[in-house]
């Protein structure tokens, strides 16, 4: 007879609602944080943990591994506390049912499959890109909740490390837990064991392709209600998974071919000939085209037909005409040129580093042209043949960005803050072409002699003559929309493409303009930026991070034939709808691989210039702010190009919580004066918008300042918490500064609205005085003025400048120089004056950012320790037209 382990009332400061579940690695209760007021999961480890101080070390540090995942299909972790000698961890508490409870009443619909196992995907993705293989997914560890989303439970058997090597702990790595499912005795069918993969059974080493067969075994499961490998003992099991195939047959004749090809790839027992990594199986489930087979996995044997005699005979003759007619071709048709991926090393560019929105290919595809920038953060173009090995600088590009090939590459177009430009590209003198606004969105240039060009991040396309004069509009507004930009010119030279303003999400409708016609408009597809045209009559551009190639008549203007994904996946561009792959009408492919950057913490002490780094797992942190007392961090964690959350960092406890749940992108995290609440810019709802949420509170934050421009980024809170700064895009002025009341009609006051950029503004301690940055002189500088009316203007920095913050006595400002340098000014608040020149520091290696005690003794910086790829590195794809020939 078993006994039940009586519920506690409370867990030490977590009152105990109810259990919600048991199993090997211990038993699970909901229960409350009260300090924060929203529902968690307790779950109590076993006394084994306790009584092991190694095994207990171990769990800590996977535990601090787990934490520092950040995914939204991933259920995450609080922390790991001790209460009378018990350990156990803080989890977040899913509302719903779990997939095994949803699978018990039959089935699911394939689309519905293909939504929960593609989420679940997903999650695994970002648990191995994080180095924690699971190693016990099955349908209980799967919880569906009530809006539709899927999350992926306990990892309590979870592994750090994606290497082949075992575990530290071989019994855990091959026995995984075994929960009875039935509440009898008899006919017990052990629910994880029929998960294992063959290598788990066999007690080998597993790395994440373990996880790959698990999930394979919960797909077939979804689509059939039936587990793949089911029987009464844990014997029974292990032989069946070691020797015996899924029933295929129990599949619903329903099934995609895709699916089936994707079930047999995960399914396979050979570990070296299973499917590699399952970020291939969230493609095709992502792929919205899963009901068609394609070349992304060999096809499965078809079945054999029973035919007649007359068939067998048409089948041979047709079968030798076809030999027949293929070796002719053979030898009349050359053989395609080989596909090739090389690294193009380009010279430092501005940021935001590593974006296609800064280069361009000749139409010959022979030459490149992108922009680069000195220490100072002078933007110059650069022209490099792709055959050479350096390239030069064009005399009179000062600030310039955005270069635009002409059809005969003689030429090159390109913005500077306040003008159109063009210049030889073999060098020579500029011209001036008509003035823009705030260095324009892209600009396109047509066999016709037009030039077509966003003037600015607001506003409909223009249209020029290559030789200059008064622009007229070439497209035309409709309502909701605030800008076009990033046109692309078709081969006849009238008929451009263009991208949308607002965005959705971060895709953006595409359209067909004519410089004929202002009010011509055809849609044309759906994005992550403006496509590229490319002979023989393909349309290139990426969607959901991923490289395609479409058929397309330019004479109709129409798509044709299914979009073809080519393996490169680039990194989207910083400027919202511009192209995310450069090629050209005859010439390669090329795009910036995305950063996958990894960062560590560490204090850098000013007095002594060294590091000390800190007690968490490195991860993709991009952003760090200190608060006020210096006791906690806020920081920003990328997952992917497109999302990232806000976490909470308690600098002595050292486990970071997750205080934002997507979607989307967060930025520009800024402490409240009193450190209870966090400003912070996100663009859940498709533009960036202003948020401001208590710390300990539940929910998305309140939006502070949303709608208008799309660009909002939060800087600094007013000494008294009152208002925010907020750097935004003007419609005709740039990047100004405004300031956003918090209490009263909270109406946005412009401080700086000039045809200059001017940003990062704060305001002194003491509440007289307001630093900002201003490229007015050409480049960024230092200001500092009277506040809060303006008015007493002085330059603080000599030799550039940019982002300046406050030492908490208002005596010394510390601001950024380039993008490797800070530097030290003193500050008299009296006068208002610098009280001597600026004291420069070289950035330590490897620091991407970081953020200043209040007292400037020390900073909290981030130090890169991985990355994908060279900072300036262009990936070129040679023969990527024979590449796509082939499907």
């Amino acid at each position: 007879m078993s006994h039940a382990t009586p519920r506690p009332s409370a867990i030490g400061p977590y009152p105990v609602e109810r259990e919600v579940g048991r199993g090997g690695m211990g038993i699970v209760y909901l229960a409350r944080d009260t300090r924060l007021d929203r529902p968690v999961a307790i779950k109590v480890l076993p006394e084994a943990f306790a009584a092991d101080p190694e095994r207990l070390a171990r769990f800590e540090r996977e535990a601090r591994l787990l934490a520092s995942l950040n995914h939204r299909n991933i259920a995450a972790i609080f922390g790991l506390e001790e209460a009378a000698g018990r350990r156990f961890l803080v989890l977040e508490y899913v509302e719903g049912e779990t997939l095994a409870q949803r699978l018990a009443r039959g089935p699911l619909p394939v689309d519905e499959t293909v939504d929960v196992c593609r989420q679940i995907a997903a999650a695994l993705e970002a648990a191995h890109e994080g180095g924690v293989i699971h190693r016990d997914l099955k349908p209980g560890n799967v919880k569906l909740t009530p809006a539709g989303d899927v999350k992926v439970l306990d990892f309590g058997l979870a592994k750090g490390g994606t290497g082949s090597g075992a575990s530290s702990d071989p019994a855990l790595s091959a026995s995984p837990t075994m929960t009875a499912l039935a509440a009898t005795g008899a006919g017990v069918i052990l629910g994880t064991a029929a998960y294992m993969s063959p290598e788990q059974a066999r007690g080998r080493a597993v790395d994440r392709r373990t996880d790959i067969w698990s999930f394979g075994c919960v797909l077939y499961e979804c689509l059939t209600g039936r587990q793949a490998f089911a029987g009464e003992t844990v014997s029974d099991v292990i032989a069946l998974i070691l020797q015996r195939d899924p029933e295929w047959k129990l599949l619903p004749a329903s099934t995609p071919p895709r699916l089936r090809e994707l079930l047999a790839r995960c399914l396979t027992k050979d570990a070296k000939k299973r499917l590699r990594d399952i970020g291939e199986a969230r493609l095709v489930l992502e792929d919205g085209d899963a009901a068609q087979a394609s070349g992304v996995f060999a096809p499965a044997p078809a079945a054999p037909v029973r035919t007649s005699r007359l068939g067998w005979m048409v089948a041979a003759a047709l079968a030798a005409a076809t030999v027949v007619l293929g070796a002719v071709l053979v030898l009349r048709t050359p053989a395609p040129d080989p596909v090739r991926r090389v690294k193009l090393d380009l010279p430092p560019m501005p940021t935001p580093a590593r974006d296609v929105a800064a280069a361009a290919f000749s139409p010959d595809g022979e030459m490149i042209a992108s922009t680069t920038t000195d220490s100072a953060g002078t933007f110059r173009i650069y022209v490099r043949a792709l055959s050479a090995l350096d390239g030069r600088i064009l005399a009179g590009t000062d600030d310039g960005t955005q270069p635009t090939w002409s059809p005969d590459g003689r030429f090159l177009v390109f913005a500077t803050p306040d003008k159109l430009k063009k210049v030889e590209a073999r060098g020579g003198s500029t011209q001036v072409l008509c003035p823009i606004a705030a260095y324009g969105r892209g600009s396109a240039w047509g066999t016709r002699g037009i030039i077509v060009f966003a003037g600015g991040a607001e506003g409909p396309i223009l249209q020029i003559s290559q030789d200059g004069g008064v622009p007229t509009p070439a497209t035309i507004l409709k309502p909701g929309e605030t800008g076009h930009r990033f046109p692309q010119f078709l081969p006849d030279g009238r008929h451009f493409l263009y991208a949308s303003m607002p965005p959705r999400g971060l895709l953006f409708d595409i359209w067909v303009g004519s410089t004929d016609d202002p009010n011509h408009r055809e849609k044309l597809m759906v994005a992550d930026g403006v496509p590229i045209y490319a002979e023989p009559g393909l349309l290139v551009y990426s969607r959901n991070t991923r490289v395609m190639a479409q058929r397309f008549d330019a004479g109709s203007r129409k798509l044709a034939g299914k979009a073809m994904a080519l393996p490169d996946e680039p990194k989207l561009s910083e400027f919202f709808g511009a192209p995310c792959v450069l090629t050209s009408l005859r010439g390669p492919l090329g795009y910036f691989v995305p950063g996958a950057q990894v960062t560590q913490l560490q204090w850098y002490d000013r007095a002594s210039e060294r590091s000390t780094p800190l007690a968490l797992p490195p991860s993709g942190y991009k952003v760090v702010a200190l608060s006020h007392d210096d006791r906690q961090a806020v920081l920003v964690r990328a997952t992917s190009q497109t999302e990232s959350d806000l976490w909470l960092l308690d600098l002595q406890q050292m486990v970071p919580t997750r205080f934002t749940f997507g979607p989307g992108r967060v930025d520009r995290p800024v402490w409240s004066p009193d450190d209870r609440r966090i400003a912070f810019s996100s663009d859940r709802n498709g533009h960036v918008d202003v948020y401001v949420k208590q710390v300990g509170a539940a929910g998305p934050g309140e939006a502070v300042l949303e709608g208008g421009s799309l660009l909002k980024y939060t800087y600094a809170w007013t000494p008294d918490g009152k208002a925010l700064f907020v750097d935004q895009i003007g419609d005709k002025t740039g990047w100004d500064v405004v300031e956003v009341p918090l209490e009263g009609d909270r109406k946005a006051r412009p401080l700086f609205a000039t045809l200059y950029d001017e940003q990062y503004a704060s305001v002194s301690p003491d509440g007289r005085w307001i630093s900002y940055s201003s490229n007015e002189s050409g480049r960024f500088e230092v200001f500092v003025d009277s506040y809060p009316q303006l008015g007493h203007r002085s330059q603080v920095s000599t030799a550039g400048g940019f982002a300046p913050v406050w030492r908490a006595d208002g005596g010394e400002l510390l601001f950024m120089v380039g993008n490797d340098a800070f530097a030290f000014v003193g500050f008299d608040p009296k006068s208002g004056r610098a009280t001597g020149p600026a004291r420069l520091r070289t950035r330590g290696r490897g620091i991407i950012g970081g953020a200043a005690s209040r007292n400037f003794s020390r900073s909290l910086v981030m130090v890169e320790v991985a990355t994908t790829q060279a900072t300036n590195d262009l990936t070129l794809v040679d023969g990527w037209r024979a590449e796509l020939a082939k499907r």
